[in-house]
């Protein structure tokens, strides 16, 4: 086993300090969430004016705690746990999000002097939710000012605006026409390049097509651009961030308790391998054969291309998107094993395409994908996102689809009926669940592997249905 291999085990005094430290972080972000209660529920009526137009539900209030620090917890700060926070603002919900990643210290970490200056104009989750001025409340706090409702030692950092980064993650960065509709319905719109198709090539055939005509392009955008973009509308909206790891909650029949607050509900979107599915029993077992993992670098290059493309070779497949005018991202899908470098090798059309190309940072991994749940719901907390079970990654769904399960979620939440987003998961996910898992399954599949491009290569009419339908 190699070192980077070995767990290290902390000494007792160690433990013992992040143990208490962990416990200072939930007191002080039940304080901070205690101090905005009052606020924050009356910007909440007011967003909730100005909400989701095809909405056709009440607050359901008689479903939440008025006891509560918030309405809901969102568990994961990733580009699907802000569309749920943004979703729940959006429904007149107050809402928290419990992320640790992407700020350089915990809350209570960093005083105001420590922190760099904000971009004009940026803002940070844990802007005075009283400030959203899309609500019709006062001015904004002025950036890298703690809200004017909390203490300041307390305050903790979004990462896009000074204390730290956006949250990375291997993936395909390449959003399809469905998922923008989305993004607009909530008012965020990443900065990124068109994508009006798809092509697949093994090296000796290939096939393409485009999205039809008159729906709307893909995009291919950074997945730290999506983050950024996404974090300054919520926080815009009042959304409170506790830099907080949730590895453990409690729950009764008017709420949850977790990263120290109180909640009405919780919703889970932390990830593949999330800790609250297996907190509340829903994670099941994943698949031990033909578990398949995701590598993503990106190369300094101008897109030679508006498609995605699909390099097919007989391990894995390379997935080409453009995401910004020097920049395509490059990502790898296969089984375990298969290094970037060596998968690369096996497309000989994409080496001569990139050349002697310089490569903009290291390999990222991700993974495995396949993950199963027994269930979405489990009381008061509900999983979206890849926390909710994940197929793979063949068909350049998951964010379109994370997104699709927030709303629905919150909705259910939003009218006092969260029992019946199981149903609602079931509805958004089906097409999704069949088409990829066969490609997926046939991918692994020698003799199936060969023939999936010469298919649709001889088939194109069918190659651009199951393209328009993955698109929507």
């Amino acid at each position: 086993m190699s070192e980077t291999d070995v767990e290290r085990v902390p000494e007792p005094d160690e433990a013992g300090a992040r143990s208490r430290a962990r416990e200072a972080a939930g007191r002080a972000g039940s304080v901070a969430l205690g101090a905005a209660r009052t606020a924050g529920r009356r910007v909440a009526e007011a967003a909730g004016a100005g909400g989701d137009p095809d909405a056709d539900v009440d607050h359901g209030r008689a479903a939440l705690d008025p006891s509560a620090d918030v309405d809901v917890l969102v568990v994961g700060g990733g580009p699907v746990g802000l569309v749920a926070a943004i979703e729940a603002r959006l429904a007149g919900l107050t809402v928290a999000i419990a992320e640790p990643r992407g700020a350089r210290g915990g809350v209570g970490a960093a005083s105001d002097a420590d922190r760099p200056a904000a971009p004009a104009g940026a803002g940070a989750l844990d802007a005075d939710p009283m400030a959203a001025t899309d609500t019709g409340g006062p001015p904004p706090t002025p950036p890298g000012s703690p809200p004017a409702s909390l203490p300041a030692e307390i305050v903790s950092d979004l990462g896009v605006t000074g204390a730290g980064d956006p949250i990375d993650k291997a993936c395909g960065e390449g959003l399809m026409p469905g998922a923008l509709p989305l993004l607009g319905r909530l008012g965020v719109a990443p900065h990124g390049l068109a994508l009006r198709g798809v092509r697949y090539s093994d090296g000796i055939r290939s096939v393409e097509h485009r999205f039809r005509e008159g729906a709307a392009v893909g995009l291919g955008v950074r997945r730290t651009e999506l983050h950024r973009a996404l974090a300054e509308r919520a926080a815009g909206l009042g959304v409170t961030r506790i830099a907080a790891k949730v590895d453990a909650l409690a729950q009764d029949s008017t709420g949850v308790t977790a990263a120290g607050i109180r909640a009405s509900w919780l919703v889970a979107a932390d990830g593949l391998h999330s800790t609250i599915a297996r907190e509340v029993g829903l994670a099941r077992p994943a698949p031990r054969r033909r578990r398949r993992y995701g590598l993503r670098r990106h190369a300094r290059v101008t897109p030679w291309s508006e498609l995605i493309e699909v390099h097919w070779t007989p391990r894995a497949e390379i997935y080409v998107t453009p995401v910004d005018d020097r920049l395509v991202g490059i990502a790898v899908l296969a089984r375990q094993g298969v290094g970037f470098d060596e998968a690369l090798a096996e497309a000989p059309e994409l080496v001569a395409r990139l050349g002697d190309v310089e490569w903009a940072d290291e390999v990222m991994g991700a993974g495995p994908f396949r993950q199963r749940t027994r269930r979405r719901v489990a009381g008061r907390v509900l999983l979206v996102g890849d926390a909710s079970g994940y197929v793979d990654a063949i068909t350049g769904e998951g964010l379109r689809l994370g997104f699709d399960q927030a709303r629905a979620a919150v909705k259910r939440i939003r009218s006092g009926d969260a029992v019946h987003y199981e149903a609602d998961w079931f509805h958004v996910t089906r097409a999704f669940r069949r088409v990829t898992g066969l490609l997926a399954w046939a991918a692994t599949v020698p003799a199936l592997r060969r023939r999936i491009v010469p298919l649709a290569a001889s088939r194109p009419a069918w190659f651009g249905r199951v393209v328009d339908r993955l698109a929507r």
